[in-house]
């Protein structure tokens, strides 16, 4: 689009403040919700004017359990009023806001001025040549920052109440408890045995202990679920041989999974469409979240909010044989091919101890998402994930790679071997602490000609004992993903990013869901 044309952009946030204020996953979902909450007020509001909207999708949804209008709207201008008319609307947004807060937490009184000067709901028009210079003007307004001016923070009490609020019946959620890090981080154990999960999770949530808490915290009550878990779900004294224990409580479950996914360069794509195609192209996305939604449910994960290509939510690191983390990612992937004509999306994944503070982790994904996954691989088209293992004892597991496609692409490979069967994860440690002893050596071998038969010696002469060879097609698949990390990675960079570093995190990931260890 060459010619110039008048829009309307709007902007509602601070989203990220306001995730920040959040002790538990029931607030976090509720101050995610609350912007959902605010476009969906706008986009009623706007009736009228539907078919001046460009994006999001028009029509209001409600009831899906989960977030699914994003934080922006640009519309057409077609009357001089209209821009006036839209500054009035937000005024009115921001009253029903506050009515809402208060019929459901009338004490302490929340002041309608102090959600004004805190919500930043931008507004601008101006004549534009594309829906990109839209969106890079409301990226300039976003760094504006007007916070109130005050101690007290009368909207996170709200959002950390405990009660049922109008934001959560809004969602759909039914009335009672919103899921714990650990109801989320054990799902796996509700598909081996839903009835003792649900006979569990119920019995605490009724105990007279929790009905007295009026702040949401899960830390406590994670616990117990912990000591339940462990007795209703035991580990097996003793294994056939051969016979793996897939039934009882692991240390992976104590751990959770915060993704955060987002489409690659799609202000740009969008910006390559006309009005009529961007307003397809919005419906496509609000289409793919309610598909996403389902996917994340089926794994077993919470998605907290799913703004068009923008996602974020919970998840198991593992739910059943052949599906985990990464797995999850990938039937992702599948449905977002839907959207468009090429995207991707990129992921941010922290794992994290149940006990770690949940807002340094939802940091550590998003600087994993826009650091590693978007800024490493921005020369690479993206389409990338980068994840941070951050175990109990602090040692951190960190790993990044680009999805391509293709069964012999370094993601799908991983995934293979991700899926293996083998005896004991015991012996994967031995095997990294062998390839970096001889990193340099190994360096140099994939540098050769006959590369591939000299790797392939390498491991018959170094990897020879018996625990190596009842897992021989376990070893074979890591010889021929060193094989593919060499032909798709540099091992001239630093270390830290060469292809053994890669492969370093791929095998410490298995050990650790393989293995008893914390």
């Amino acid at each position: 689009m060459n010619s110039k044309s008048k829009y309307i952009g709007l902007t509602v946030g601070p989203l990220i403040k306001t995730l920040q204020q959040s002790k538990s996953t029931r607030a976090l979902f509720c101050a995610s919700y609350l912007y959902s909450f605010a476009m969906g007020e706008f986009l009623d509001r706007l009736k009228s004017k539907k078919n001046q909207i460009i994006l999001p999708a028009p029509d209001r949804v409600q009831g899906m359990g989960v977030g699914l209008h994003p934080d922006r709207l640009i519309m057409t201008v077609e009357s001089p009023d209209d821009f006036s008319g839209f500054m009035k609307i937000r005024e009115a947004v921001i009253t029903e806001i506050h009515n809402k807060i208060m019929a459901d937490h009338p004490s302490p009184s929340i002041d309608r001025d102090y959600l004004a000067k805190y919500f930043q709901f931008y507004c601008l028009e101006g004549d534009f040549s594309s829906l990109d210079t839209v969106n890079q003007a409301l990226d300039t307004l976003e760094l504006r920052i007007a916070f109130p001016n005050t101690d007290m923070d009368e909207l996170r009490t709200f959002l950390n109440r405990k009660r049922h609020n109008f934001l959560l019946q809004d969602a759909g959620i039914p009335k009672g408890k919103f899921p714990s890090l650990i109801e989320i981080a054990a799902r796996e154990l509700h598909r081996i045995n839903p009835k003792v999960f649900e006979a569990i999770i119920n019995a605490e949530f009724t105990s007279k202990k929790e009905k007295e808490k009026s702040i949401n915290t899960d830390i406590e009550r994670d616990e117990t679920l912990i000591q339940k878990f462990k007795e209703k779900y035991p580990k097996k004294q003793k294994k056939e041989d051969g016979e793996k224990d897939n039934q009882s409580f692991k240390p992976y479950h104590k751990y959770i999974a915060i993704v955060y996914a987002d489409g690659d360069s799609m202000g740009t794509y969008s910006g390559t469409l006309s009005d009529a195609d961007n307003k397809v192209f919005s419906t496509q996305l609000r289409d793919f979240g309610v598909k996403a939604k389902d996917i994340i449910e089926d794994y077993g994960g919470t998605p907290v909010f799913i703004g068009g290509d923008d996602l974020m939510f919970f998840a198991p690191v593992k739910y059943d044989m052949g599906k985990n983390i990464f797995s999850l990612m990938n039937e992702l992937d599948d449905e977002f091919k839907s959207v468009g004509s090429t995207p991707t999306l990129s992921y941010g994944v922290s794992i994290t101890y149940y006990k770690h503070p949940m807002n340094e982790a939802l940091e550590l994904s998003r600087n994993l998402l826009k650091d590693t996954a978007k800024k490493q691989y921005a020369n690479r088209d993206k389409n990338a994930l980068a994840f941070d293992l951050v175990k109990h004892s602090g040692q951190s597991i960190k790993g990044d790679w680009q999805k391509s496609d293709g069964p012999k692409s370094v993601h799908q490979m991983f995934l293979n071997l991700l899926n293996l069967t083998i005896d004991s994860g015991n012996f994967i440690n031995s095997i990294t602490y062998t390839l970096e002893f001889h990193r340099n050596t190994i360096n140099h071998l994939m540098t050769l000609e006959d590369k591939n038969d000299r790797i392939k010696n390498f491991f018959d002469n170094n990897f020879n004992e018996d625990v190596h060879k009842r897992n021989l097609a376990f070893m074979e698949n890591i010889v021929d993903l060193i094989k593919q990390l060499y032909s798709e990675y540099p091992a001239n960079v630093e270390i830290g990013r060469q292809p053994l570093d890669k492969l370093y995190a791929m095998l410490r990931f298995i050990h650790f869901v393989t293995t008893d260890e914390q």
